[in-house]
């Protein structure tokens, strides 16, 4: 295969190398600004859900006051109370006017939210899921885009080696210069590329990592 195709093919891995690069970098930035709004969103959630039970055992309470209004009805001033005996009822009238209504519709808002950040949590993690995934895919894609460099890595220094030795076979004396100074070029510029793609890979593998 000609050193042209190898170098052409090694610019179009970089390039595509680079891509996934970028991709990866938004992933994480993504990921990242989005654990930060699931940690939010779990604390409210167990803020509600806290929220929600104390209101359910008041909202119990109210309605067991309530289940004794036959009782207190009978209740007369200087009379004994049937269940403990007192001939004081200070609290009948506070008792009577307790309903749980306010409460059960105070529940019922509570409720609403708990359910709107039970959503929202569950929104926020398959989010979650797709980021995680799309970071694993783009590791994935760029190990294997440094094992295709590395390849042509390996064929950018087999061509070079055999440069030399085709070249020389196939030029006359007359023409043993001019070559000289083409070859010279060429291996410059092979050279150059070997550089930048061991810079490319050690790039590459920092972000593997990171």
């Amino acid at each position: 295969e000609a050193a042209a195709q190898v170098w052409q093919r090694w610019q179009h891995e970089t390039k595509q190398q680079q891509q996934r690069q970028e991709q990866l970098r938004v992933a994480k930035a993504a990921l990242e600004q989005l654990l930060l709004k699931v940690e939010a969103t779990e604390k409210a959630q167990q803020q509600a859900e806290e929220m929600v039970a104390q209101q359910e055992h008041i909202v119990a309470l109210e309605r067991d006051i309530q289940a004794l209004s036959a009782y207190r009805d009978k209740l007369a001033p200087d009379t004994p109370c049937p269940l403990c005996g007192a001939t004081e009822h200070p609290s009948v009238q506070h008792y009577k006017a307790r309903t749980p209504q306010a409460s059960e519709q105070k529940l019922a808002e509570l409720q609403k939210q708990w359910r709107v950040q039970s959503e929202a949590l569950q929104q926020q993690r398959a989010e979650q899921s797709r980021l995680e995934e799309r970071i694993t895919n783009a590791q994935a894609d760029i190990s294997q885009g440094n094992t295709q460099l590395a390849q042509q890595e390996k064929e950018l220094s087999s061509w070079l080696a055999q440069f030399v030795h085709v070249e020389l076979t196939a030029l006359n004396a007359t023409r043993f210069t001019e070559w000289q100074q083409e070859w010279q070029a060429e291996q410059q510029q092979a050279q150059a590329a070997l550089a930048a793609l061991r810079q490319q890979r050690i790039k590459l593998e920092a972000l593997r990592k990171a």
